[in-house]
């Protein structure tokens, strides 16, 4: 059985017996990778999952090439996004747009901000519709990105984000992102963690939240690997 697969039953299971909730406060990271996971596939796949874990409403996104979704579960609520996937132009394009550009006091990564607004106008509606409690907000990769930027302008209980780059950097950004629970878990060789680069007191990227670094091996035959999808389900199974 495939992690993919075993993740998503398993968690399912531990879901319908204990309730989301329960589920977050015991696995939290798992948890949080399983609806990292959904914003990745099909809408027909996404929808059916969620149905059968009882999500009281959700919302499907997909506008311009970002994708992401929407669950509440009771009073908490959970929003995820998809990822690069790097047989699409549109999210190299996405990457690759590192300048920055002025939102609400800060400057952030143009082409994640550029992203999430595809779609940040459903997301806020769905977030202030529900009215939760508990608000957690997940992705992996660029997805981690668009989460990161959610919370910086619509703040979440929890945000949990697999493989992030940099979206931003300076003491605004710093503190308005230390106001929740931030945890950003890291596969030891993924590089793509550092990205982007930045330049000193020109275009300043730096990372916030509590770093999680999971062990993980080089592959020189596949430089790419340590941030994959994949490998982080593989690492958090066995950590």
């Amino acid at each position: 059985m495939s992690t993919f697969r075993f993740i998503q039953q398993s968690v399912s299971h531990s879901i319908k017996d204990r309730g989301i909730e329960e589920q977050f406060q015991h696995s939290f990271h798992l948890t949080s990778l399983f609806f990292s996971q959904l914003a990745y596939f099909s809408h027909s796949y996404t929808a059916k999952k969620l149905a059968e874990i009882s999500a009281d409403e959700y919302n499907l996104y997909n506008s311009e090439g970002t994708q992401g979704l929407f669950a509440r579960f009771g009073d908490t609520a959970v929003v995820s996004f998809r990822g690069t996937e790097p047989n699409k132009w549109s999210d190299i394009k996405t990457i690759l747009r590192f300048w920055k550009k002025d939102v609400d006091g800060i400057r952030v990564h143009s082409g994640f901000i550029s992203s999430l607004n595809n779609v940040v106008e459903s997301a806020r509606n769905d977030i202030e519709k529900a009215n939760c409690t508990n608000n957690i907000y997940t992705g992996h990769s660029m997805g981690g990105g668009l989460a990161t930027l959610l919370a910086y302008q619509h703040n979440p209980t929890s945000l949990c984000t697999f493989g992030e780059p940099k979206v931003s950097g300076g003491d605004l950004f710093r503190e308005r992102m230390s106001g929740f629970r931030y945890d950003r878990i890291v596969a030891k060789h993924d590089w793509i963690r550092f990205l982007p680069f930045g330049i000193p007191r020109l275009m300043e990227y730096h990372h916030c939240g509590e770093e999680m670094l999971l062990p993980s091996k080089w592959n020189w035959k596949s430089w790419t690997e340590p941030h994959y999808l994949s490998t982080y389900n593989n690492l958090l199974l066995h950590t």
